[in-house]
């Protein structure tokens, strides 16, 4: 790796073939992944050039071979022979003016992608989701016109054409002495995906439905972060068949509430339990707000998110004041009737505490302080004068 200053972007290829540098502003880091059929490997470090790049994962085309077009060429060019390296220099006034249209492409069209990161959570490689990406915005396309537009090898396209023809991804027009391909209808694409990923998932519901055993044991797993803990706790709810029962404060509530209304529409009964002041547009099912929420808080330094659906399984979690979250989920029976019983009791506190509220407080003190001290009878023994 070669350094000449802190304004340049160097890219030093091992074949070694060529180092380039090019004029840059803002700070960036990236890897360049390497073609291993082209045996090269590129990596650069340094600065953005401009807003084109910005903070982005590269992906190297085979531009080499359009900039460089021969490894005997630079044997022989003057000036290069010592470490076979060959700069360019492009202006700051327009860092791609001196690139090849090619070298342009790649630099244009490898901003964040999201189609192309679907396509490979599909299981796509990542030449054929650039292939069907560029079939899918301009077709149809001869296989050199392809590899030129999806920034592809010439010698790879005849082979990536063939694997997304052979998953019907694309079709083949033959005309006269030229092939031309046309791609899928990705809305078609995507629903074909989608009712064999159902009908795999379902299956394998089924199958797993069948090794289940009744003796099997029970795990109680972890759960950390806060958008773990919220994904969680929708599916939870999602899944729910005859009844909720959710304690939790305001934010949880924001997350939770789309999931909520959606099953109290199913005729899913809802018992809820919220923590300070409801908010009425939020509010689903039967719903108990809790008196005490700023002492609470204060006492156990967060919120508390406690779930459980059709007395079968249960999640408890506390989101501390910075936002992390820490707690668990279990289809485990001890660890359900916990958070079972522990749900109820407050409703059975909000039920007399709406009812008796004056007395309580006569009796306990503010915020039920007398109440809520366990290790202590003090409300008793000052009755009784010991």
């Amino acid at each position: 790796m070669y350094w000449t200053g802190s304004s340049w972007l160097l890219i030093q290829v091992s074949y070694p073939i060529c180092i380039r540098r090019v004029k840059a502003s803002r700070k960036f880091s990236l890897q360049l992944l390497y073609d291993r059929d082209i045996a090269w490997k590129a990596y650069a470090v340094g600065r953005a050039a401009g807003d084109i790049l910005g903070r982005l994962r590269l992906f190297v085309l085979d531009w080499f071979r359009q900039v460089m077009p021969s490894e005997a060429w630079l044997r022989g060019a003057p000036g290069v022979w010592e470490a076979l390296d060959c700069f360019v220099h492009l202006p700051r006034a327009s860092c791609i003016s001196g690139l090849t249209m090619t070298m342009q492409y790649f630099i244009l069209t490898t901003m964040v992608d999201n189609m192309i990161a679907y396509l490979r959570e599909l299981g796509l490689s990542e030449y054929e989701a650039r292939t069907y990406r560029t079939l899918s915005q301009t077709s149809p396309l001869t296989p050199y016109e392809t590899a030129q537009q999806a920034g592809l090898p010439t010698s790879k396209i005849y082979q990536v054409l063939n694997r997304l023809e052979e998953k019907g991804l694309v079709l083949c027009l033959q005309e006269q002495n030229r092939k031309r391909y046309i791609p899928k209808e990705v809305e078609e694409f995507a629903a074909a995906c989608r009712f064999r990923m159902e009908k795999t998932l379902a299956g394998l519901e089924e199958e797993g439905r069948k090794l289940k055993q009744e003796s099997q044991v029970s795990y109680i797993w972890n759960l950390k972060g806060y958008g773990e803990v919220i994904d969680k706790a929708r599916q939870i709810v999602t899944g729910a068949r005859r009844d909720i029962l959710i304690s939790l404060w305001h934010d949880e509530l924001v997350h939770l509430a789309p999931a909520l209304r959606a099953k109290s529409a199913e005729q899913v009964r809802i018992g809820l339990v919220h923590f300070g002041l409801l908010d009425p547009a939020l509010a689903v099912g039967t719903c108990f707000s809790h008196p005490i929420a700023d002492t609470l808080f204060q006492e156990k330094g967060g919120r508390g998110l406690t779930l459980v659906v059709d007395s079968s399984e249960a999640m408890m979690v506390t989101v501390s004041d910075g936002g992390g979250a820490e707690g668990a989920w279990s289809r485990n029976r001890g660890y359900v009737d916990l958070a079972e019983d522990y749900v109820k009791h407050d409703i059975y506190i909000m039920k007399i505490v709406d009812r008796f509220d004056t007395l309580l407080i006569d009796r306990f003190g503010p915020g039920y302080r007398k109440l809520r001290d366990v290790f202590s009878n003090e409300e008793e023994q000052e009755e009784n004068g010991t």
